[in-house]
């Protein structure tokens, strides 16, 4: 076999054992004083492990490369970071992006009130709201884990260039009357002070 011959042969080996580009890569982050555990990219895969240490939002941006997928099945583990109880946890889509398939959510140690997506057509935001004890621990949105009987939520992304998954948590409402009762203790806390003076 000639060099030539060779050559060619082992240029067409490497292109067939190269790897292939990336479908979307992670743009940028913008953390909000929140943590970044983690990003998996697979092919037509995409996870994020973020904790939340506050009620600021945490964004990460994500750019489609030529082989993007048309959809990727997206999970993502959500801890709370916070000290607090979460009130709810809402996932949003920024860019085009938009929830094409439902997939599981499971809390960590609360429950589940509701799960909600909006707008009802084309979803760029998915809220899960906890019971009146709030969730304490972290909230597993589809199936990070690979647990049997759980499934990945389905994100089909729009024509643009990049877009962007956004994670936010609420802190759990406080009833009117418990802020009218706290807001009494402290005035009848500040005419102490001043009867004292």
């Amino acid at each position: 076999m000639n060099s030539n011959a060779l050559l060619g042969a082992l240029c067409a080996a490497l292109l067939v054992a190269a790897p292939s580009a990336q479908a979307i890569t992670l743009a940028s982050t913008s953390l909000g004083g929140n943590d970044n555990n983690g990003v998996l990219i697979g092919a037509d895969t995409l996870g994020v492990d973020v904790g939340l240490r506050g009620f600021s939002p945490a964004t990460f941006t994500f750019t489609k490369g030529p082989n993007s997928a048309a959809s990727y099945d997206f999970s993502s583990v959500i801890e709370n970071l916070i000290g607090f109880p979460f009130g709810s946890v809402q996932v949003s889509l920024l860019g085009g992006a938009t929830f094409a398939g439902t997939g599981s959510v499971t809390p960590g140690f609360g429950t589940i009130d509701s799960i909600t997506l909006l707008p009802a057509v084309g979803s760029t935001s998915l809220t899960v709201a906890f019971g009146a004890n709030g969730e304490p621990f972290g909230v597993n949105i589809g199936n990070p884990f690979g647990a049997l009987g759980l499934a990945d939520w389905t994100i089909r992304l729009g024509n643009a260039d990049s877009f962007s998954v956004e994670f936010a948590a609420t802190p759990i409402p406080i009833p009117g009357g418990l802020v009218l009762l706290l807001s009494g203790l402290a005035g009848f806390a500040v005419m102490s002070r001043r009867r004292k003076a």
